[in-house]
């Protein structure tokens, strides 16, 4: 498989995206640790508080914007497992 040749200093989609992303702080509301986020948008994991998507620095993509071809991939869906089959021989109790 061949890779798509770019012209020299033109930017991929990924690099304009990357660039348009701001990484701000504050403090999180509910344990008061500094909090890193992007564009003004948090999750802290540790105490489980996550600011409301609305307070962001700016509009969130709609289903409009997406590309969706950019998201199509050629494998087939992921099948699921089959449960397993218990295994009686490690909860069998022997009789003395």
């Amino acid at each position: 498989m061949r890779r798509k040749q770019t012209v020299p200093g033109t930017p991929v989609p990924a690099v304009e995206f990357l660039a348009s992303q701001e990484i701000t702080q504050t403090q999180c509301r509910k344990c008061g640790s500094e909090v890193s986020g992007v564009n003004g948008r948090y999750a802290r994991g540790v105490c489980g508080w996550v600011n409301h998507w609305s307070e962001g620095h700016n509009e969130l993509p709609t289903a409009a914007d997406e590309d969706t071809e950019a998201c199509s991939s050629d494998r087939p869906p992921r099948r699921r497992r089959a449960p397993r089959e218990p295994d009686f021989r490690a909860t069998s109790s022997r009789s003395s």
